[in-house]
């Protein structure tokens, strides 16, 4: 374990050197700044971010990794989506975006701390954040999709997956296969399309004491807006009682068939990254140690969905 520790620490290093490098050179090209410090934030799952300050400004840089599309991640997306949500005022101001390098430079967020139920620990009342993030949520969810006719975002991305899977030689462990059966019978009723983060968890939301932002749009795209609410409930491990409460606020008048419908969703939701955390692991065997944990937590979620 002390080796696999090291070589990860190793290989994080490098990557993080080469960015630097690449930070350097960027910021004196694009914004003509030569005096420029960079402090490295911390190795994400498929990014690594920045703190960049230069002529007395603060930046966060983010800088992609490889196999985005093999991830079902498109750069050129989540460019169109950030900047809808730029225009609603939930996202910092993108100064620079290039897709093709996923390269993405917002302002720094002063004073600003991760925001929900994290490791089973709430960062402030419940009562207060669960309504606060249903409320930016349905602000997002207020973003109408263009007419369409595409299989429903779950199973596109399932489908994807299985693909991807099969052209690498992957075989997911039996516990995912059995779970990809049971999904594929699932009777889901889809309700309209609309914009829909799909990466809804207290990493992803930062609180400043006055506004929520939600930044990392990377997998946003077209949804039912109730998988964006399981991603929500599933992510923060919420008990029975917090998930009633999400769903309450983001719908008052809600049935049982909602709650039903809830539920399912957080099945395809678990599912989905744990299809996911499988293929990363292949394609970055190195990342093994941090993911598997991962894929085996998303699964214990979708078996305690579906146990209901």
């Amino acid at each position: 374990m002390l080796f696999i520790l090291f070589f990860l620490s190793f290989v994080h290093s490098l990557f993080a050197n080469n960015h630097t490098e690449k930070i350097r050179e960027l910021f004196e090209q694009k914004f003509s700044t030569h005096s420029i410090t960079i402090d490295k934030l911390g190795l994400g799952l498929t990014n690594q971010n920045f703190r960049v300050e230069t002529n007395g400004q603060t930046y966060f840089v983010r800088m992609g990794t490889n196999h985005s599309s093999q991830l079902c991640i498109s750069r050129e997306l989540e460019q169109q989506f950030y900047k809808m949500e730029q225009e609603l005022g939930l996202a910092p101001a993108l100064l620079y975006c290039e897709p093709d390098r996923g390269i993405l430079i917002t302002p720094f967020i002063f004073h600003a701390d991760n925001y929900g139920k994290m490791n089973g620990r709430w960062t402030g009342n419940p009562l207060e954040v669960i309504p606060r993030c249903i409320e930016v949520m349905k602000r997002i969810h207020s973003i109408q999709a263009p007419p369409s006719l595409e299989i429903p975002h779950p199973f596109r991305v399932m489908n994807y997956y299985n693909q991807i899977a099969c052209k690498l030689g992957i075989h997911f462990p039996k516990d995912v296969e059995d779970a990809i059966v049971i999904a594929k019978n699932l009777d889901i009723s889809f309700g309209p399309r609309v914009l829909c983060h799909h990466d809804f968890f207290w990493g992803n939301l930062l609180f400043d004491g006055n506004k929520l932002w939600v930044i990392d749009w990377e997998y946003a795209d077209w949804d039912d807006p109730f998988f964006d609410l399981a991603g929500f409930c599933t992510e923060q491990n919420f008990n029975d009682a917090e998930q009633d409460m999400a769903l309450q606020e983001y719908l008052p008048n809600y049935q049982m068939a909602d709650k039903i419908k809830l539920n399912k969703m957080c099945m395809l939701y678990a599912l989905k990254w744990a299809m996911w955390s499988w293929i990363r692991m292949e394609l970055e065997p190195e990342m093994r140690a941090d993911i598997e944990p991962l894929a085996k937590n998303y699964m214990a979620a979708f078996w305690r969905f579906a146990s209901r």
